[in-house]
């Protein structure tokens, strides 16, 4: 299955670059994209720059306009939550979705997952 995502250099760039991604395998590569250093302007991007410093950012919708905003979304391909403490693991949270094809991976904070569906 494929899902259509959309990779940001960082989490203030709103232009979206539209990219198409198997699911589960390469998505599982994928969600953690290198920075394109050609997106990236020090002054105005710097303190964005020290939370995304080695990755891009990804959504999992796709957008009109070259503008990422809610007015210009497309569609959206994957159901996403942030699960942000409450004394779970991504041991844990694996065993509470196993009966659906999902991906964990960790946010930034340590002790933090999101989880794809």
């Amino acid at each position: 299955m494929q899902l259509n995502v959309t990779l940001f250099a960082h989490a203030a760039d709103n232009f979206p670059r539209p990219n198409v991604v198997e699911w589960y395998h390469e998505f599982n590569d994928f969600i953690r994209v290198p920075v394109d250093p050609d997106r990236l302007d020090p002054e105005r991007d710097k303190k964005y720059l020290k939370a995304t410093k080695d990755v891009a950012l990804w959504s999992p919708a796709t957008f009109r306009g070259g503008r990422r905003c809610l007015e210009n979304t497309l569609s959206t391909c994957a159901l996403v939550l942030d699960y942000d403490g409450g004394g779970l693991d991504a041991g844990d949270l694996m065993d509470r979705w196993e009966k659906y094809e999902h991906v964990i991976h960790s946010t930034f904070t340590p002790g933090r997952y999101r989880l794809v569906l």
